[in-house]
C-alpha cells in the first residue's frame, strides 16, 4: 500500500501524500523484520539433537545472507 500511495504522490508531486507513504512504507517493513529471524529460529525443533547448536547455525547463515544481500545491492547498485 505504501509504495502505491508513494508512486501516486510522486506522480502528482504532493508531499503530505509523499510522507504519508513513506510511514506506511515504515510501518510495513518495521513489521515484519523483527518477526522472520524469529520465525525461523520457532522451526528448530527443540526435541532432536542439540537444538543449541542448530539454532547457532540458523542465525549464523540468516545474518550472513542478510549480510551478503548487502554487499550486492551495493555492487549492483551504481553510485551516484
Amino acid at each position: 500500500v505504501g509504495l502505491w500511495v508513494l508512486v501516486a504522490a510522486a506522480a502528482v508531486a504532493s508531499l503530505p501524500w509523499t510522507i504519508v507513504a513513506l510511514v506506511f512504507v515504515g510501518l510495513g517493513t518495521g513489521g515484519i523484520k523483527p518477526c522472520v529471524s524469529t520465525f525461523g529460529a520457532d522451526q528448530i525443533d527443540n526435541a532432536i539433537g542439540d537444538a543449541s547448536e542448530a539454532t547457532r547455525r540458523y542465525f549464523a547463515v540468516f545474518y550472513a545472507s542478510i549480510n551478503l544481500g548487502s554487499v550486492f545491492s551495493y555492487l549492483l547498485v551504481p553510485a551516484t
